[in-house]
């Protein structure tokens, strides 16, 4: 964490450089494990905006609304009780607490002697208003005067304050009862010695609860504040809680990957991709359920000497649960990277597993740095221009680097030009323009939007190569991994291709993923020896779909335009940027 958190927090440049905060995405799979990084931005007064499971029901932030909540409806939760004792409203010390939870000094004599409880029997108490003690005192007074005076005026003002709020739980629905009693229980107030960041997030966090209680309140009409409060306890042990969505502008996002799905950031960071926090170890349930085959159970039991069953193990490898996992966190992973739009940063902290139980994507994405170079993946200090990429490399010649404590990769979103077109010059002492086949198909779409699609287009074409399954048992597959580069116009285009697999006598090219300028741009590359008449596409379970038709001269013709600046295809939504740049023109 100190590694990350050093790499993430030492270079102000983006918001220095006038970058708004709100274009600024601090992500991980998870808002959950990002907490450390949350607050060492609210200690730099940098205010944050949540999105995503951030746990709402286990903050202390919520977990004080709560008790002066709960304390209102039911004074003898004690736990709830001690805790608004401790809140800036009153502020006890342990020598006030320790006094305020004992009897009276002088309490009154018992008229009889209790009957003795039998050894061992903790059921028997010699006094049973123990657990109404703290409660008691807190409501009657029974302890005020042992207090020193400036905690019993606090209390004293306590309970008349409490005595309202009683009042407007009785009287107004739950929504409103509540947002008026943790209003006037100071949740919104800013505490001594708190960053502005810190209690905004505070804020923020109330204002969800609020939400949550809203939400119940308007579902449950009539319902009281007490059986929303019951309702909020019910769901705080679930796995799962309720969804964060800040809508500020002016802070920095700080969220999980699935819930900024359709937004888009200049600067991205993606912390903490480790083995065993993204992706988390893959740990089946205890049960797992086949439509073919049924439930099946995980754990052997009775006299097995096996701790899990033959079934399960079968399963387990026959319907590749493990390695669907794992895609699965790829592609979450590459809807991170796709979220930049100038430069985005990937970071872990220790050294690389040999990702066996869970893979390390952030090996795999240093290892596709010659496969994506000119799609604007690079490797640290650096970050090239499209000219000055790297030749493509052979399968089996780019090996994982050995990646230190500390360690990130970072990777420009457009570093060929600013309106994402290739970098091509006159000048005859340049080298040819070097690209990967993924960004030139994406660039037949649109050139802005191509680093940022490019750089997912590869990741998911790696699967195959890099999760470390065995390969297909379809006797169709010839050769695995085969790598391409060719001229076109000047230019030299590079790339790999998952498979090539029998078809009518010929060789087609296999793909992870269907895109049709991508396989002719394979095709291309591969001639005379691969198909021209289609290509596959193989599914994460190793299974070949198709043939799938494409336009082969089209393609390669689009391609040849791009790359030599004779065409700029651009999408609606860079159009219409351009068409409204030229009107505040």
């Amino acid at each position: 964490y100190d590694a990350q958190l050093y790499e993430l927090l030492r270079h102000p440049e983006p918001i220095a450089a006038g970058t708004p905060p709100g274009r600024i995405a601090i992500v991980h799979r998870s808002l959950r494990t990002l907490g450390s990084f949350e607050d060492a931005l609210l200690d730099r007064d940098i205010p944050i905006a949540l999105h995503g499971d951030a746990a709402l029901l286990a903050r202390h932030d919520t977990l004080d609304a709560l008790a002066l909540l709960w304390c209102t409806v039911d004074p003898f939760a004690h736990a709830w009780l001690l805790r608004v004792l401790q809140l800036p409203l009153l502020s006890f010390s342990d020598a006030s607490l320790a006094l305020i939870c004992g009897e009276p000094a002088h309490p009154q004599a018992a008229l009889f002697e209790f009957p003795a409880a039998d050894e061992g029997d903790g059921s028997r108490r010699w006094d049973r208003r123990r657990d109404l003690r703290l409660g008691t005192n807190v409501v009657r007074g029974d302890r005020d005067a042992d207090l020193e005076p400036i905690a019993r005026e606090r209390l004293v003002a306590f309970r008349a304050r409490r005595a309202g709020w009683q009042r407007l739980a009785q009287s107004a629905d739950a929504a409103a009862a509540a947002a008026a009693i943790v209003t006037d229980g100071g949740s919104y107030e800013r505490r001594a010695g708190e960053t502005a960041a810190r209690a905004r997030r505070r804020a923020a966090l109330v204002d969800a609860l609020l939400a949550t209680i809203g939400r119940y309140a308007a579902r449950h009409p009539g319902a009281g504040l007490a059986a929303a409060l019951a309702y909020c306890e019910h769901i705080a042990g679930g796995e799962t809680g309720p969804l964060l969505a800040d809508p500020a502008l002016d802070a920095v996002v700080v969220a999980a990957i699935d819930a900024i799905k359709a937004r888009r950031f200049d600067h991205v960071y993606l912390v903490d991709v480790r083995a065993g926090s993204f992706p988390p170890y893959y740990v089946p349930d205890a049960f797992l359920f086949s439509p073919t085959y049924g439930m099946i159970p995980k754990d052997s039991v009775g006299e097995a000497v096996t701790a899990r069953t033959a079934k399960f193990t079968w399963y387990l490898h026959a319907a590749k649960l493990r390695e669907n996992y794992a895609r699965e966190q790829r592609r979450l992973l590459a809807v991170g990277l796709a979220r930049a739009d100038v430069d985005v940063t990937v970071s872990a902290a220790g050294r690389p597993t040999r990702g066996v139980a869970a893979p390390e994507l952030l090996v795999e994405l240093q290892a596709l740095a010659p496969l994506t170079t000119a799609a604007g993946f690079t490797s640290p200090p650096a970050a090239p221009a499209l000219r000055e990429a790297s030749p493509p490399a052979r399968s089996g010649e780019a090996p994982p680097p050995d990646v230190p404590a500390g360690r990130s990769a970072s990777a420009s979103a457009n570093p060929a030009g600013a309106d994402g077109s290739p970098a091509v010059s006159a000048a005859a002492d340049l080298p040819p323009v070097v690209a990967a086949a993924e960004r030139v198909a994406e660039m037949l779409v649109c050139v802005r939007c191509a680093p940022r699609r490019a750089i997912s287009a590869a990741f998911e074409g790696s699967f195959t190569l890099l999760s470390g399954r065995l390969p297909a048992g379809d006797a169709r597959v010839a050769e695995r991994d085969v790598a391409f580069a060719f001229a076109l116009d000047g230019a030299i285009v590079y790339g790999t291709v998952p498979a090539l697999v029998r078809h009518a006598g010929e060789l087609a090219v296999a793909l992870a993923q269907r895109n049709a300028a991508a396989a002719a741009l394979a095709v291309y590359g591969l001639r005379p020896r691969a198909w021209t008449g289609g290509f596959f596409i193989e599914t994460a379970d190793g299974v070949f779909t198709g043939p799938h038709e494409f336009e082969l001269d089209e393609a390669i013709e689009g391609a040849a335009a791009v790359l030599a600046g004779r065409s700029r295809p651009l999408c609606g939504e860079h159009r219409h940027q351009e068409r409204d740049r030229d009107l505040r023109r």
